[in-house]
This record gives structure tokens, C-alpha cells and sequence, in this order.
């Protein structure tokens, strides 16, 4: 929806954006253990304002379509990403999807490398 928005908000100076605060972090709600000693530091509200006063602002030029994340692990463009998948042939079925899960779905990171 944001990509099509952009595309037809283009024409008219319109630009679309995204915005992925992240006030706290996923590890801010664990108890801290051995593998993880201590919690990321939480990002203060006000902190996640400079990007959205970028987004808005003529400091981000012609950019448009685009998501901006903003927490604790830093401030970045966030993208979705497509598994290699499979073409169905008309008449598929969801027994055809579950056989081919593997080329659908992309393999759950282990806890320790979702970071």
C-alpha cells in the first residue's frame, strides 16, 4: 500500500513514508541472564522524533515509499524481503503450499541470532 501511495502520491509532490519506532527493545523485557548480561538501553520517545521530523521535513529530499525504523538498535531503512517460493498452477491447493513450505517460508532464525 505505501509503494502504490508513493507511486501516485509522486506525481502530485506528495511523499509517502513509514515509521518503525521501537521505544523498547524486545530484550528490555527479558530478565538479563548469562547470555545476556544486560538490557539494550530504552529509547527515550523523544529520540524517535529527529526521524520523524526527517521524514517530514525537506531534509529527506525526494525519497518516498520508503520505511524508517527508529529504536534502541539504531535508525535505519527497514525492507521486506520475498522467499524464493513457488507458481502454483490453477487449482493449487493449501496441501501443495504445506508440501512446499520450505521454498515458500523463510527458516526461523535460532533465538541467539535474531539479535
Amino acid at each position: 500500500m505505501m509503494r502504490v501511495l508513493s507511486i501516485e502520491g509522486r506525481k502530485y509532490g506528495i511523499r509517502v513514508w513509514g515509521l518503525g519506532p521501537g521505544r523498547l527493545h524486545a530484550d528490555d523485557l527479558r530478565s538479563p541472564g548469562p547470555a545476556r548480561p544486560r538490557a539494550r538501553p530504552r529509547l527515550p520517545a523523544e529520540n524517535i522524533a529527529p526521524g520523524v521530523l526527517y521524514m517530514v521535513s525537506e531534509l529527506s529530499g525526494d525519497q518516498t515509499g520508503k520505511m524508517l525504523g527508529v529504536s534502541s538498535r539504531g535508525v535505519r531503512e527497514i525492507k521486506m524481503v520475498q522467499a524464493k517460493g513457488f507458481t502454483p498452477t490453477v487449482g493449487w491447493t493449501a496441501q501443495d503450499l504445506a508440501d512446499r513450505a520450505g521454498d515458500v517460508f523463510f527458516a526461523d532464525a535460532p533465538a541467539d541470532a535474531r539479535g
